[in-house]
C-alpha cells in the first residue's frame, strides 16, 4: 500500500513539472520560488516520529561519506569541462539559460543562484529523498531507482524531448549519489552545482548575452 508521503510526493512532482513546463508563462525565478513552496507540503506530511521523540524524514541524515563527496567533486569538474565545449550548441543557446536577459548583472546572477539552490534542494528533498527512500522501503533499491527515473523523465517531457532523454542518465546518477551517501543532501549538492555550472556556461556561450558586474554611480 502506498503511504501518504509517496502519494503527496507524486502529486507535488506532477504539479511542479507542469509549473516548470513551457505551458506556464511565468518568470523562471517565480517558478522556482512557487515550486519550492509546493515541495514543502509532502515534506511536512512525511515527517514521522519514533517513540514520539525522534523525528525522521526519509532520505535525510547528516553523516559524512567521503567517497560520495569525492565522486560529486569529480563529476562536477567533468561536467564543467563538457559544458565549456557543448554549451554553444544551437538548441542549448535557444533554450538556456531560462532567464533570457541579455545583460546579467551581479544581482541577477545572485538571485538566480539563490533560487536555483533553494528550488533544487527542495526538489531533491522530495525526488531523491522522500519519494526515493520511501520507495526503497516499500519495493527495494532497484525498483525504486527505475520508478524514480521513469517519473523524472515523464516530468521533464513536459518541457521537451531533449530534457526527457537527458533526465534519464541524470536521474540514475542522482539516485546512485543519494543511495551511496545515504541522504538526499548529496544529490542536492550535485544538482545545484550542475545547474549553476550549466547556467554560467550557457551565458558565456550565448552571443546575445554577457555579464556586466560594473556598478555605475549616478
Amino acid at each position: 500500500m502506498w503511504s501518504i508521503e509517496l502519494i503527496t510526493s507524486l502529486i507535488a512532482i506532477a504539479l511542479v513539472g507542469f509549473l516548470q513546463s513551457n505551458l506556464i508563462k511565468l518568470h523562471a525565478l517565480s517558478k522556482r520560488v512557487i515550486g519550492s513552496v509546493i515541495f514543502l507540503i509532502p515534506m511536512a506530511l512525511s515527517i514521522r516520529t519514533w517513540t514520539g521523540q525522534v523525528w525522521r524524514i526519509p532520505g535525510l541524515n547528516f553523516r559524512i561519506d567521503w567517497y560520495t563527496i569525492m565522486l560529486i567533486s569529480g563529476i562536477t569538474v567533468l561536467i564543467a569541462i563538457a559544458d565549456y565545449f557543448m554549451a554553444g550548441d544551437k538548441e542549448n543557446i535557444e533554450n538556456y539559460p531560462p532567464i533570457r536577459n541579455s545583460v546579467w548583472s551581479l544581482g541577477l546572477l545572485l538571485k538566480s543562484t539563490l533560487t536555483w539552490t533553494v528550488f533544487l534542494v527542495c526538489y531533491e528533498m522530495i525526488f531523491r529523498g522522500v519519494f526515493f527512500f520511501s520507495t526503497v522501503e516499500k519495493m527495494g533499491a532497484i525498483q525504486a531507482v527505475l520508478i524514480n527515473t521513469v517519473v523524472c523523465s515523464l516530468v521533464h517531457a513536459l518541457k521537451s524531448k531533449r530534457e526527457a532523454l537527458m533526465s534519464i542518465p541524470v536521474a540514475l546518477l542522482l539516485c546512485y549519489i543519494a543511495w551511496t551517501g545515504g541522504s538526499f543532501w548529496y544529490a542536492a549538492f550535485l544538482h545545484v552545482a550542475l545547474a549553476i555550472v550549466h547556467e554560467i556556461s550557457s551565458i558565456l556561450s550565448n552571443p546575445k548575452m554577457r555579464f556586466d558586474f560594473i556598478v555605475t554611480k549616478k
